[in-house]
């Protein structure tokens, strides 16, 4: 039996110990809506996540592209194009592989 009137007690005065009613229904909707918030921030975060992943890919492709260009040039362009080259090779490797910045190359070809 509940003492009802005992302010020691769990439950608040003159209800039963586990909750029911409103409050306790109120507890289930809050704890079912936490974790479906929950849910749509780990969905949005994974797909932030891949769509950057997606674009330093496709800039490192584009940067990859440009360097080659530059390099292509042979015998017509000067060593400070080779340089840039190398530099823009440089960030199209961090950009593939981390998010730290290149150390600065010296112009391999003068």
């Amino acid at each position: 039996m509940d003492d009802t009137n005992n302010p020691t007690s769990e439950a608040p005065y003159g209800q039963a110990e586990g909750g029911g009613g409103a409050a306790a229904a109120a507890r289930r909707k809050l704890s079912e809506t936490a974790a479906e918030v929950k849910e749509k921030v780990a969905d949005f975060g994974r797909k932030t996540v891949d769509n950057i992943d997606e674009s330093r890919k496709s800039t490192a492709g584009a940067l990859h592209q440009t360097a080659t260009k530059l390099h292509s040039g042979g015998d017509q362009l000067s060593s400070a194009a080779h340089a840039a080259a190398d530099q823009i090779s440089a960030w199209r490797t961090i950009l593939r592989t981390s998010f730290e910045p290149p150390q600065t190359i010296s112009a391999r070809r003068t």
